[in-house]
């Protein structure tokens, strides 16, 4: 990214993040809205991804439906944002009162193993709300963030994740840093739903094998620490934040296939606010990845790859 780029785009964050902050919640979410159509108006090679996945995962969709909802999905993008950014603003009884949980049990049963727990987490709904939800009720959270392309960018979200009071953990440095938080017993959220800069799984999403991540998942096999899948809707002006069951599965591909069929059924029931704007099935080397047998598991003479592999645009 060209300086110039960088300074454009910081400078139309911070416009947007002065409004976000200012305007009454209306018109914030308004004013969302509106951006996030026109990003989508604009952009018209990731309006393109947009419908190339929405046509992957509901192929027996018609074209009207699947505009609908990519229309959908860009207003809920530019929403989401404002809501992000007013975050740092909103009081920890606001928080709590737009925050309701379902499934918050299964987390104090795996927190009270006392071995810190893996929150498989996905680019779905709200996850910066969701995540705002979870430190209010004194849950001791970290999140793995990859840092934008943009310093400044990524240095102003910091601040707004740091006024809310919840960890970061840099994606680069996950390897040694979530085994230590982990160990301290506390939650780590893993975004496992886009390709990984190298190696991974072909694991099944909507039907099509999709490169995925393996951290999340090996890090609970090899920890045996428990892993949960959870994440936030916007119902209203409110957000149900559900936290799921992954079931018994032990090996990380099965672990994946699991998180993968719950995160389905969530897209589901919300697709229009998914984030589609990445390329999911992005086609990869297939010497870099491991692939799903038939029994779910990793057929023995596919090894992961050791080569770099180009990341995705997102």
């Amino acid at each position: 990214m060209t300086r110039l780029k960088q300074e454009l785009e910081t400078a139309l964050f911070l416009a947007v993040e002065w409004l976000a902050r200012r305007l009454p919640e209306a018109a914030a979410f308004r004013l969302g809205e509106s951006f996030g159509a026109a990003a989508g108006a604009l952009l018209r090679g990731r309006r393109r991804v947009v419908l190339c996945n929405l046509r992957l995962a509901f192929p027996e969709s018609s074209a009207a439906w699947r505009a609908g909802i990519a229309r959908a999905s860009w207003r809920h993008l530019g929403r989401e944002l404002v809501s992000a950014l007013r975050l740092s603003r909103a009081s920890e009884e606001e928080l709590r009162r737009r925050t309701d949980f379902v499934g918050m049990e299964l987390l104090r049963d795996a927190r009270a193993k006392g071995k810190g727990v893996i929150l498989f987490t996905a680019h779905l709904g709200s996850w910066e709300v969701g995540t705002a939800g979870f430190v209010t009720r004194g849950i001791p959270f970290d999140a793995v963030v990859k840092p934008l392309r943009n310093p400044r960018l990524d240095a102003v979200l910091a601040g707004v994740r740091a006024r809310i009071g919840w960890g970061v953990i840099d994606a680069e440095r996950a390897v040694r840093e979530v085994p230590r938080a982990l160990r301290r017993g506390r939650v780590v959220a893993v975004p496992s739903d886009q390709n990984p800069a190298r190696g991974g799984a072909l694991v099944p999403f909507f039907g099509e094998d999709a490169p995925t991540p393996l951290g999340a998942a090996t890090f609970a096999a090899r920890l045996g620490v428990p892993a949960l899948f959870g994440y936030a809707l916007r119902a209203g002006d409110s957000y149900v934040v559900h936290v799921e069951s992954l079931g018994h599965a032990v090996e990380p591909t099965d672990l994946l296939a699991s998180y993968h069929a719950a995160l389905e059924r969530a897209i589901r029931r919300v697709p229009e606010q998914y984030f589609w704007q990445h390329r999911r099935w992005k086609p990869r080397p297939p010497e870099h990845l491991r692939s799903l047998g038939s029994n779910g598991r990793t057929p023995s003479a596919d090894r992961q790859g050791r080569e770099p592999v180009p990341t995705s645009p997102v």
